[in-house]
């Protein structure tokens, strides 16, 4: 009989802990975050809380209307907060989390605008206009469906939808024939009847090297009868280590909201002075279903081959030529009368470069700071 007096005690005791530890209290993190110009509240930012020690799942949440965020629930630990809103540079910080606890971090996110390198100006000293620029890297970042795409990101421009495979793009409210399109220094024009077709739909964003955004007069330096301009660089030949005689790259993808997918290639290779690259892009889509299962018409085939090859004859000095070709079938306009049944572009170029040498005092006085931007005194 005593056994079961001891069994009937240590299972009560046992039940009694075990709301006790389901009960033990968690902490949070609670936070606002701003525009770090303006200071005004930043509503609809993600903010992802991830532990750093025990490999639990992320946690999520967004900020409401006045920019404040909160996630409960949290086990005591360190955490890594981020804060990530598309057109502003991501934050992050590490907290420390007490049980029963909340812990406050405040974010103010800096917009994505032109850095110090881009920045040119006019001759004249009393007028000067910015030219935005994106990289590579931020290029391969944003993986678009198109070059158009891209100019989303940037302040001050814009792009409407022309078809499945091009953007037209908008320059602080220009369009059409007051925004000069140059791929590889030469400009480009839409070739459909009623221009249905973006002067940017002809050129794969796989092949993109840079964009470049001049507004304002600025843009009359690239070429005449243009308020703003959009300067494209294919693929640079001698971003590939010396020696490396042959080297290739494959991609593919698929978009399921879309039901488009694309194959892209690059073969390149550069001696001491000899360098060659081949681009290749293979891209489709189909029509697609909205949300309220309204069907988009969306089809278009697209392929294209790009070239280049280039001599450097001396450290400062290139000679560079290239072409390609790309044909495009049956895009789809939708709102139009018409389709376009294919378009063929091609385009070639022959080029030579010299830099002149920075004198001595120049180049030590960057070596020094490490810097590079031009010598001035």
């Amino acid at each position: 009989m005593d056994r079961y007096v001891v069994f009937a005690c240590i299972s009560f005791i046992a039940f009694a802990l075990i709301p006790a530890a389901a009960a033990q209290p968690s902490g949070a993190v609670t936070g606002r975050v701003t525009n770090g110009e303006t200071g005004r509240p930043l509503p609809s930012v993600n903010v992802i809380v991830e532990s750093t020690g025990d490999g639990a799942q992320p946690r999520g949440t967004s900020t409401g209307p006045q920019g404040r965020f909160a996630v409960d629930g949290l086990a005591p630990g360190r955490y890594v907060v981020r804060a990530r809103f598309v057109g502003f540079a991501s934050r992050s910080r590490e907290v420390e989390v007490s049980a029963a606890e909340s812990v406050g971090v405040r974010f103010a996110l800096a917009p994505r605008t032109v850095g110090l390198d881009a920045v040119e100006v006019t001759a004249a000293p009393t007028v000067s206009e910015t030219a935005e620029q994106l990289r590579k890297a931020d290029i391969q970042e944003a993986n678009p469906r198109d070059g158009g795409e891209l100019l989303r990101t940037m302040s001050g421009v814009s792009a409407v939808r022309r078809g499945p495979v091009g953007l037209d793009p908008v320059v602080r409210g220009l369009r059409s024939g007051q925004v000069g399109v140059y791929v590889d220094g030469m400009r480009t024009f839409p070739a459909g009847p009623a221009r249905m077709d973006s002067p940017l739909s002809h050129t794969g964003p796989s092949t993109m090297q840079s964009i470049e955004v001049a507004k304002g007069p600025y843009a009359l330096t690239w070429g005449g009868g243009q308020l703003s301009a959009i300067r494209v660089e294919t693929n640079d030949l001698f971003n590939v280590a010396r020696g490396e005689r042959l080297s290739g790259q494959l991609q593919t993808g698929y978009d399921s909201n879309f039901g488009s997918y694309d194959v892209t290639g690059t073969v390149s290779g550069r001696s001491d002075a000899f360098a060659y690259r081949v681009d290749g892009a293979y891209r489709t889509g189909n029509d697609y279903e909205t949300g309220d299962g309204t069907s988009v018409p969306a089809d278009f085939l697209n392929r294209e081959l790009r070239a280049k090859v280039g001599y450097k004859l001396g450290d400062n000095q290139r000679l560079t030529a290239g072409g390609g070709y790309q044909r495009q079938d049956d895009v789809d306009y939708p709102g139009r009368l018409l389709n376009a049944q294919f378009f063929k572009t091609g385009r070639a170029r022959a080029s030579g470069t010299s830099t002149p040498r920075a004198p001595a005092w120049c180049v030590r006085w960057r070596q020094r700071r490490m810097a590079t931007r031009p010598c001035t005194r």
